[in-house]
């Protein structure tokens, strides 16, 4: 009875230490599996870009880089992470957990000349939305930074260029500073396709209503379709700033929205009696013909 006993206190001690093993080859398996990646991402002059989108190339997976143009990277496993900021060569690179430091190569853009017979010929057009909506509707970041919200607009001139930019902000603590960041796409089929602007522009917000981005000092020239938005690109969410959305525009849907390393997809989820809202944003053009 007592080799029994003995016997059968080996085999507990055996099992345990089976079952010991095994969670801790579970922990070290998922442990292995996250990856976690910090990214320092500067210019040729060893100066930091702000903002910087970092995405995986095979999974919706995206994050923002701060002001110093640093991020912290958490991805399941190692991946191939693509790094892009406007007026900057993208960059793929493998990420494995540790520390990267990042130079991306501004671009060299051509100078397109652009014949316009007189100044005095060209127009000023306004498009857009101007009205706000019979309700009042916000859009938040949803505490993802880097979301992007984008209205589509339209121009029946031979050139354009684009002058001024102004977006309605529903919601913001009296007292706070919220900085944001205009973005203009080219588009296919109503699409949203690729960046226009050659350098980034950031805005800060400090009043509620109707906010005025000047662009006469920049020479941005805009196809007869196009889309322009704004991305939240604070490291915080605040649920007290939001975009302004009008149910007064299109009873199509012209909005569309993104986060980084996502897919761009409609805001035909927000309605109200049954009109699709869309972004309260509108642009001030030169047009010629």
């Amino acid at each position: 009875m007592v080799r029994l006993n003995n016997f059968d206190d080996k085999l507990i001690l055996k099992t345990m230490e089976k079952i010991i093993l095994i969670i801790l080859c579970i922990f070290y398996i998922n442990a292995d599996a996250q990856t976690t990646a910090f990214v320092s991402i500067k210019n040729t002059k060893k100066e930091a870009i702000p903002y910087v989108h970092v995405f995986s190339s095979t999974h919706e997976i995206g994050f923002l880089s701060n002001e110093a143009g640093e991020c912290k990277v958490i991805i399941p496993n190692s991946d191939s992470m693509v790094i892009s900021a406007i007026g900057y060569d993208t960059k793929i690179i493998y990420i494995h957990s540790g520390k990267y430091n990042i130079e991306l190569k501004e671009i060299s853009y051509n100078l397109d000349t652009i014949a316009i017979s007189s100044p005095k010929d060209g127009k000023e057009e306004k498009i857009g939305i101007e009205k706000r909506s019979s309700k009042k509707v916000g859009l938040c970041s949803s505490n993802t930074v880097g979301y992007i919200a984008m209205l589509n607009l339209n121009h029946n001139s031979e050139l354009a260029r684009l002058k001024e930019v102004k977006f309605y902000v529903l919601k913001k603590e009296r007292k706070a500073v919220r900085k944001v960041r205009l973005r203009i796409f080219s588009c296919t089929d109503k699409t949203p396709v690729k960046e226009i602007l050659k350098q980034s522009i950031i805005i800060e917000v400090k009043k509620k209503g109707w906010n005025t981005i000047d662009l006469s000092q920049y020479n941005i020239y805009v196809p007869s379709s196009f889309f322009v938005g704004i991305e939240f690109i604070e490291n915080e969410y605040y649920s007290d700033f939001c975009l302004g959305l009008t149910d007064r525009y299109s009873e199509q849907n012209e909005t569309w929205v993104k986060r980084v390393g996502s897919y761009w997809i409609q805001l035909n989820f927000l309605k109200t009696e049954e009109k699709q809202l869309n972004l309260m944003i509108n642009a001030v053009l030169e047009t010629y013909q």
